[in-house]
């Protein structure tokens, strides 16, 4: 496995690892390297060792658990392998530092945020307390916990599992390190938070041969296909085709989440349907005010598939739409994800707006809520996770979530204006609703 980084000062550089436990070897000749600031990404199933590479670089494999067998890992020209304990103390936090899955195996339970967060900072920098707490608030602050300043002073368990990921990215930022290794970092985050740290690449979409698209909200793990709900969508266009490479090859060139999904978003016909494709972040806020624009002008139906609905312009026009009651609205939510959004926004006195309005919408249409297994490290996905809106005959298909964090991540969206299609796709809202029970908020 090599990954290359192009530049001439690597930052951190594996050459040619190998690691091995009693049953064997684990990591057999891994090499890569990465720039400063340049994001890599690891990718396999699960079991192939990439946390324990990342354990490795941090120093974290214990010699009962594991032996390095050769190679090196070097950061700014320095061998980690090498080093002893008390030398690896003294880079990991400032050097290299790690975000893990489960925070609650690196936050000490009987510490205040305030004591752990004051020590990480004050162990690698001559800093006074006073300067490493508005260091600690303005880290905090940085990655969405609010009011930071009163949070400081709480232990970890009077945080939510979210909220204690955010915390464990703060500690992991303190002293800006030039490593910064992260262990599937964002999945325990709030639903609403994990566009911000960082922008997710949330795409899942195929073109082929420039003339044909196979998109939808399925992502390719076997979870996706034997636990959860998800719609895929294939068309043979190569006007449609020629659209998503256009967005393929912004993230391709520019690797920054932030500056794609600027593609052309004017009216295309596949055969006699007219079509649009939509990309966020780019247009975001556009889709969603199109989205939101579908459903207050629709006149006979409207159905709704969608793990969380948080959009601010999608939110308060499904609210007067379910007040009004004059259409036929009913939908499918994830009721865990739900209740996860609520706990944050009474949390938050930026969103608390939005809870009357999310209520409204569950409660005076009829919406199903399915109950999933929160995320957790090793846990199954078994998300209620279609994302599908019908507004009468148009219907909007692809792997954005109703929230305000989808128009900030790397999304698409087909939208399709076709009655068949829209009846389908109705009926499918309608199975998977009658699955589950109405949702309680």
């Amino acid at each position: 496995m090599t990954i290359a980084a192009d530049t001439a000062r690597p930052a951190i550089i594996f050459e040619n690892v190998r690691l091995g436990f009693e049953e064997g070897d684990v990591l057999k000749d891994i090499s890569f390297t990465v720039a400063p600031r340049e994001p890599a990404v690891l990718l396999g199933e699960t079991g192939t060792g990439k946390t324990l590479t990342l354990k490795l670089a941090a120093g974290l494999i214990r010699p009962d658990a594991g032996r390095i067998e050769g190679g090196s890992v070097s950061l700014d020209e320095q061998d980690l392998i090498k080093l002893s304990e008390g030398e690896m103390r003294a880079v990991r936090g400032r050097d290299i530092a790690m975000i893990f899955q489960d925070p609650m195996s690196s936050l000490n339970p009987v510490l205040t945020v305030e004591e752990q967060m004051v020590e990480t900072i004050q162990a690698h920098e001559k800093v006074t307390n006073a300067d490493a707490r508005r260091r600690a608030i303005e880290l905090l602050g940085m990655v969405g916990i609010p009011k930071p300043e009163t949070r400081l002073s709480s232990f970890p368990h009077q945080f939510s599992g979210g909220m204690r990921q955010r915390v464990m990215i703060a500690m992991a930022l303190a002293c800006d390190p030039t490593a910064l290794l992260a262990d599937e970092p964002t999945p325990a985050l709030d639903a609403p938070i994990q566009a911000g740290i960082p922008d997710l690449m949330h795409h899942k979409y195929v073109v082929r041969d420039g003339s044909a698209v196979w998109t939808g909200s399925t992502n390719w793990t076997a979870d996706s296909w034997t636990r959860e709900e998800n719609v895929i969508l294939t068309i043979a266009s190569p006007g449609v085709a020629g659209r998503y490479l256009a967005d393929f090859e912004q993230l391709w060139t520019t690797r920054d989440v932030s500056h794609t999904g600027k593609a052309d978003t004017a009216p295309l016909r596949v055969g006699h349907v007219p079509a649009r494709a939509w990309f966020c972040p780019g247009r975001g806020e556009k889709l969603a005010h199109r989205i939101a624009k579908a459903i207050g002008t629709a006149q006979r139906r409207i159905r709704i598939a969608s793990p969380v609905i948080s959009s601010a312009p999608i939110l308060a026009t499904l609210a007067q739409v379910a007040s009004d009651g004059k259409v036929d609205l009913a939908g499918a939510v994830d009721a865990t994800q739900v209740h996860e959004v609520l706990q944050q926004w009474e949390e938050s006195s930026h969103s608390e707006w939005k809870e009357p309005l999310l209520r409204t919408a569950l409660t005076r249409a009829p919406f199903s809520g399915k109950r999933t297994t929160p995320y957790a490290p090793g846990s199954v996905h078994d998300y209620m996770h279609a994302k599908v809106t019908v507004a009468d005959d148009v219907v909007f298909v692809g792997s954005f979530n109703l929230s305000h964090s989808g128009e900030l991540n790397a999304e698409n969206v087909l939208e399709l204006e076709d009655a068949a299609l829209a009846d389908r796709l109705a009926a499918f809202v309608d199975d998977v609703r009658a699955r589950y029970p109405a949702v309680a908020v």
